[in-house]
């Protein structure tokens, strides 16, 4: 679901039907022009964000949430190619996730203070960082 921020409205609804439901909504275009799985989570926020927002501009830019299911390295270098920030959480053991800020305790363990944080940068580019916080 893609909304406006300033005014909760709807601006496109898209529910998943299967492993087939775009293909042939491709128009003969290969389906990593979009991302590697047509289907995915992160390939039907850049397939609703493409349909939403205007074409990149210089010095123009947006800011996407998203939620864990659909967080990505993949995704966000996708949408910084399209002057998109995302911010969001993210599965530890999604493919490019700094092994550096990895948690070696699953629960937050007593010895660490709630608050605490580590942040790593990736090295190949450097603006994409990621935050681990303690919470509870």
């Amino acid at each position: 679901m893609t909304c406006c921020a300033d005014t909760a409205y709807c601006l496109r609804l898209e529910v998943y039907c299967g492993t087939d439901q775009h293909t042939s909504e491709l128009g003969g275009e290969s389906p990593t022009k979009f991302s590697a799985d047509p289907n995915s989570g992160p390939a039907a926020v850049v397939r609703n964000l493409h349909e939403v927002l205007p074409a990149p501009q210089d010095g123009v830019f947006h800011a996407v949430v998203t939620d864990r299911f659909y967080t990505s390295v993949q995704l966000a270098l996708q949408l910084l190619s399209r002057n998109v920030y995302t911010v969001g959480t993210i599965q530890t053991n999604k493919q490019g996730f700094p092994p550096a800020i990895k948690a070696e305790y699953e629960n937050h363990p007593p010895h660490i203070p709630r608050g605490t944080t580590r942040m790593a940068a990736a090295k190949c580019y450097p603006p994409l960082t990621a935050l681990l916080w303690w919470d509870r």
